[in-house]
C-alpha cells in the first residue's frame, strides 16, 4: 500500500511539474511557432501525452519493480530445490529471452510512436471540423470531410492493431521458453531422484515455482516495455520545453525586460505607431525588410502598396511581433 502511494503520488507531482512547464512555455512561445505547429499536435500533448504521464506511468514502474522481483525470487527457489547445475541449463535460455526482448521491445517502441504520430492528425481534422463546421454545410463538403475522418481513424487502428499483433508474438515465444523452463526442472528432478539426491517436497516447490515462470517473464517484459512506450509521452511533452519564447524588451526601463511584462492598462492611448531602422528575415542571412523607418500619426489611415515578396505582409509580421527583428524596433505610443 505504501509503495503504491509513493509512486502514485510521486507520478502526480512529476506531472503537475511538466504541464505547469508546458503551459507556461507555450503561452510565452513565438507566434511563428503556432504557425508551424498545428493545434492538433498541441491537442495531443495535453490530452493524450499528459493522461499517460499522469495515469499509466507511475503504474506501470510499479509493475516493473514487482515483476522483477517476483521473477529473481521464483528463480532462486527452483534453483535451490533441485540443483545449482540448472542455473546453468538455463544461460542458454537466458541469452534467447534477453535477444527477444531487446527485439520487441525496439520494434514496440517505435510502433508505440507510431501510434502517437496517427493521433496528431485526427486531432487536428477534429478540430477544424469544428471550427469551420457552418462553411462545411454551406459548401456541401460534409461527406468529403467524414471520408477524411474515417481515413485519418483507419491509420489510427491499424498503428493499434500492429501494436497488439506484435505483443502476441512476443508472448507466444515467451511460453516456449516457460515450457523449456519446466521441461528442465522436471528433468533435474528425475535424474536427481534416479542418483538419489533431492528432496522430493523441494522438487514439487521448485515444480510449482516453474509453472508460473512463463507468466513472469512475460509479466516482467510487459510491464517494462509498456514503461518504455509511456516514456514517450514524456520525451513527446519534453519536445516543446524548450520552444524559443518571445522576449519583451521595456524601453523605458532595461532592468525591467523579460518574458513577463505587463503594459499600462490605459496603453494605448493614441495609437502613434513608429518603425525605426526595422530589419526582419526568415532565414538567417537574408532580409525581406532592410532599415524601414516611418511614423504613423494618431488617426491616419495607412495603404501599404507594393507587387509580390515586397515585403507587405512581413511589415505586419514586424509590427505584431511574429518574428523577432534583427535591428530596430518598433514603437507604439512612445
Amino acid at each position: 500500500l505504501c509503495r503504491a502511494f509513493a509512486f502514485a503520488y510521486a507520478g502526480l507531482v512529476g506531472c503537475v511539474r511538466l504541464h505547469d512547464r508546458l503551459l507556461s512555455t507555450l503561452t510565452q512561445a513565438s507566434l511563428m511557432f503556432f504557425t508551424a505547429n498545428p493545434t492538433g499536435r498541441l491537442l495531443n500533448r495535453f490530452s493524450r501525452d499528459i493522461s499517460a504521464i499522469d495515469q499509466d506511468l507511475p503504474f506501470e514502474l510499479n509493475i516493473v519493480l514487482a515483476q522483477g522481483f517476483l521473477l529473481l525470487g521464483s528463480v532462486a527457489v527452483i534453483c535451490y530445490g533441485t540443483s545449482a547445475w540448472l542455473a546453468v541449463a538455463l544461460v542458454p535460455l537466458l541469452v534467447v529471452y534477453h535477444r527477444l526482448q531487446a527485439y520487441y521491445r525496439q520494434s514496440s517502441r517505435e510502433l508505440k510512436r507510431l501510434d502517437s504520430l496517427t493521433r496528431s492528425p485526427l486531432f487536428e481534422h477534429f478540430t477544424e471540423t469544428l471550427d469551420g463546421a457552418v462553411v462545411i454545410r454551406a459548401a456541401g463538403a460534409a461527406g468529403r470531410f467524414h471520408s477524411e475522418a474515417e481515413q485519418r481513424m483507419t491509420r489510427v487502428q491499424q498503428a493499434g492493431l500492429t501494436l497488439t499483433a506484435a505483443s502476441q508474438w512476443f508472448s507466444l515465444r515467451l511460453q516456449g521458453i516457460g515450457c523449456c523452463v519446466v521441461t528442465a526442472v522436471a528433468l533435474f528432478g528425475v535424474v536427481g531422484h534416479h542418483l538419489g539426491q533431492g528432496n522430493p517436497g523441494l522438487l514439487g516447490l521448485a515444480l510449482s515455482y516453474a509453472l508460473p515462470i512463463t507468466g513472469y517473464l512475460s509479466g516482467l517484459v510487459s510491464s517494462y516495455t509498456s514503461f518504455e512506450q509511456q516514456m514517450i509521452s514524456v520525451e513527446r511533452v519534453a519536445e516543446y520545453l524548450d520552444v524559443e519564447c518571445e522576449e519583451y524588451v521595456n524601453v523605458r526601463n532595461p532592468t525591467l525586460s523579460g518574458f513577463a511584462l505587463s503594459p499600462d492598462p490605459q496603453w494605448p492611448q493614441r495609437g502613434r505607431v513608429v518603425f525605426s531602422e526595422v530589419t526582419m528575415e526568415y532565414i538567417e542571412g537574408h532580409p525581406v525588410l532592410r532599415g524601414v523607418t516611418f511614423t504613423a500619426e494618431p488617426g491616419r489611415k495607412l495603404g501599404i502598396c507594393g507587387r509580390t515578396g515586397a515585403g507587405k505582409s512581413s511589415l505586419i509580421n514586424a509590427l505584431f511581433n511574429v518574428l523577432p527583428l534583427v535591428r530596430g524596433k518598433v514603437l507604439l505610443d512612445d
